[in-house]
């Protein structure tokens, strides 16, 4: 509390949350309750004295300074998320975070407004590029610069390549739903076909054909097409 640290209090007797990996509660001598030396101490306490400073600079292991942390903290870093991420991708925290934070507030593109966004404007960038087989090993690939232009290539491309392919399952889905229908349609003609006195009553020849009739005589029937191909209901013209 003298601290002005009054939400890591909180933390502790509202909900039980120690945040264990930089309080010592067991500890009763307050210069040695963070497990940092005096210095490392009077530079935290001189920023807005975060825990989460804290935790990134432990987690770092001193390969940032406190103020560097203090920093990255005030740009909303996913500390979690990005150790998640450098671990994902063989790569350290402090090389990930020092990447995020050169790309936030981007000059050129401005698609990055704090390192949390950047995170996930990186991580959209590297599923695209892995779909699409670029060479990740690379560190120019892997960290591409800009972010948002690579970000954005990357994803245009991939967003192209899935709707191929969804293109591509869906013309097989159609063949083969027309085939199957074909040999169903034998036996609807042979059930309801019914020609007389200037009437007719058929079968559709095709999903087609009724999606062309709801559209032309606009009314719901284009509705119940798939239904109709499914084996679901008949239509009968």
């Amino acid at each position: 509390m003298k601290a002005g640290m009054l939400e890591v209090v909180r933390d502790f007797v509202d909900r039980g949350v120690k945040h264990a990996a930089v309080i010592d509660w067991e500890c009763t001598d307050p210069k040695k309750v963070f497990g940092v030396s005096r210095q490392e101490l009077k530079v935290f306490l001189g920023t807005n004295r975060d825990i989460k400073i804290l935790e990134l600079y432990k987690r770092l292991k001193g390969k940032a300074d406190i103020l560097t942390c203090a920093e990255w903290v005030k740009g909303n870093v996913n500390i979690n998320g990005s150790a998640r991420a450098a671990k994902k991708w063989n790569i350290t925290l402090e090389r990930l975070l020092h990447y995020l934070n050169d790309n936030v507030g981007c000059a050129r593109y401005g698609e990055c407004y704090s390192l949390q966004h950047a995170l996930g404007v990186w991580e959209d960038y590297l599923t695209a590029a892995e779909a699409l087989g670029y060479p990740l090993h690379r560190e120019n690939v892997l960290f591409p610069v800009p972010l948002g232009a690579a970000h954005d290539s990357a994803t245009t491309r991939h967003r192209q390549q899935l709707e191929r392919e969804r293109e591509k399952e869906q013309k097989e889905k159609n063949r083969l739903a027309a085939l199957a229908y074909k040999d169903r349609k034998k036996n609807l003609d042979k059930k309801y076909s019914y020609a007389a006195e200037g009437y007719l009553i058929r079968v559709p020849t095709s999903k087609e054909e009724i999606l062309v009739e709801g559209r032309k005589l606009k009314h719901c029937v284009d509705g119940y097409a798939d239904r109709h191909m499914d084996g679901k209901l008949v239509l009968l013209f």
